[in-house]
């Protein structure tokens, strides 16, 4: 049977969905040294921005960072799958970790909250043949749920998946060429253009998603402090627009200009790590 989950194990972790969330957990839980999964996590802010100015992009759907779970399988370090089946406790012994889709309507009633995606899961583990443990990634939150329960709010599909090998040293070494060529590559200046302030709130929550990543991911190498900085100038605008949506009230023209800012920053900073990280790659 399951132990029950460890939520402060979630500290910390930078999915861009609950499934990457629980993917971490899991790893995190494993002690495996899942930063390194973290190398393809770059992309200049205006190439971020753009997909989401001229192309609509979504937070809960933007591809142009892959999902660590696909990356996990390409590189043969998991078995992941998804399935559609009418209960989910007849095939839960088949991986080691599940997670459930559940009902959107449930977990915006439970957790009076605003839903990023409507295909919401949860990490689950069996107690008994009457309940389950349960994890949520947002809000943090775990528990035990009663059977009945869970399939009552059960949308019908669920992710089962095994962590099967460690990471080698040799895709270590590949993971870091494929760092280095892709923050080498000269990011240009550009002018932001936002309209609205949801896009602009999910746009900088991509862009913290990838920079505390690539803040992880470069520390296995080299000291990181000086990024952290950054990070938290991020996380002060992330924090100011959230005000903003809330109080609904917006002044676009400030928050283009602190996206520009934060542009001049992010692009010194990625010159500073090209050349630290080409020299830790020479050790």
């Amino acid at each position: 049977m399951k132990v029950e989950f460890d939520k402060p194990l979630l500290n910390d972790v930078c999915g861009l969905s609950c499934v990457e969330n629980f993917l971490l957990y899991a790893m995190k839980e494993a002690d495996y040294e899942y930063k390194y999964l973290y190398h393809g996590s770059y992309l200049s802010m205006n190439d971020i921005a753009g997909e989401f100015i001229k192309n609509n992009a979504r937070y809960a759907s933007f591809y142009r960072i892959q999902r660590l779970q696909e990356l996990a399988v390409q590189n043969n370090l998991i078995e992941w799958k998804y399935l559609r089946h009418n209960d989910f406790a007849e095939c839960i012994d088949d991986y080691d970790y599940n997670a459930v889709m559940i009902k959107p309507e449930y977990i915006a009633a439970k957790y009076k909250t605003e839903l990023w995606r409507d295909d919401h899961f949860l990490l689950i583990g069996q107690k008994d043949p009457e309940s389950f443990y349960y994890l949520n990634d947002n809000p943090r939150d775990n528990g035990v749920i009663s059977y009945g329960e869970l399939k009552s709010i059960y949308a019908g599909e669920m992710i089962g998946f095994t962590i099967k090998n460690k990471i080698s040293k040799a895709l270590r070494h590949e993971f870091l060429d494929t760092f280095i060529n892709s923050i080498s590559a000269a990011p240009v200046l550009s002018s932001f253009e936002f309209t609205d302030l949801m896009m602009a709130r999910d746009t900088l929550g991509v862009i913290r998603t990838s920079r505390k990543r690539i803040c992880d991911y470069c520390g296995i190498y080299i000291p990181m402090d000086f990024y952290r900085k950054f990070i938290l100038s991020i996380e002060k605008l992330y924090a100011s627009i959230e005000y903003m949506r809330l109080r609904k009230s917006s002044d676009m023209d400030k928050i283009n200009r602190q996206f520009e800012e934060l542009q001049e920053q992010d692009i010194e900073l990625a010159s500073v790590l090209s050349a630290e990280m080409k020299g830790a790659h020479g050790k």
